[in-house]
């Protein structure tokens, strides 16, 4: 059913790797902070669910923007730029405490989705770019299958360490512990988020009509 001869593509083959970076980081996020926001922090699903709001706004926004910018300037330095967003945001998440802003959370949330806007779709366009056009088809659905079940699997990473480290706590207090647990999975994303930016710079700025000639052939 999925064509793997697409990996053949150098290029298709890491932005397809970053794009499940990317997915893990996003969902594993949104999965981790109504945790942290409804158990640790006691605050309540309406605020927990407000708290994400202007991030989501922001990455509708944003989409049509990085478009634009893709088509000057190719993937690699926004892909670069927006991990490296990721990644500060991801450092941020890694120190919240008991007595951390919501506000300040959504702030922090709002640059992640900024970041993340200027990938999604950039990354998965030069993956297919790269392609000949008979593997097209074949690009868009192994990079659908591979992001979701991929970042699948890095949210339930990020989770079982957040679990792992809560349960292996040395602190006493539940909460206290909790929290712990939710430094460490962000910690952990914090890396895939450096390990995405390393990545990056593999990514050719543009695909020349030479070099997609020579794919074609």
């Amino acid at each position: 059913m999925l064509e793997f001869r697409v990996f053949n593509s150098p290029m298709f083959a890491v932005t397809t790797i970053l794009s499940v970076l990317v997915f893990a980081i996003m969902v594993g996020t949104q999965t981790l902070l109504p945790i942290y926001a409804q158990d640790v922090t006691s605050y309540t699903a309406l605020e927990s669910g407000l708290m994400l709001l202007p991030g989501a706004l922001i990455m509708g926004f944003m989409s049509p923007i990085t478009g634009r910018v893709f088509d000057r300037f190719g993937g690699k330095w926004l892909s670069i730029s927006g991990f490296s967003l990721i990644t500060m945001a991801l450092i941020l998440y890694a120190n919240l405490s008991l007595d951390t802003s919501i506000v300040w959370i959504a702030t922090i949330f709002a640059i992640l989705m900024i970041g993340t806007s200027m990938m999604m779709m950039p990354l998965m366009t030069a993956g297919i770019n790269a392609l000949p056009a008979q593997l097209i088809a074949h690009g868009t659905a192994m990079n659908n299958t591979i992001r979701m079940v991929g970042g699948s699997i890095g949210t339930a990473i990020l989770v079982s360490v957040m679990s792992h480290a809560t349960l292996n706590s040395s602190l006493q207090q539940p909460k206290q512990a909790a929290m712990d647990g939710i430094q460490n999975a962000f910690m952990i994303a914090s890396i895939l988020g450096v390990l995405g930016i390393i990545l990056s710079f593999r990514i050719k700025s543009k695909n020349t009509k030479s070099e997609l000639a020579s794919e074609d052939q």
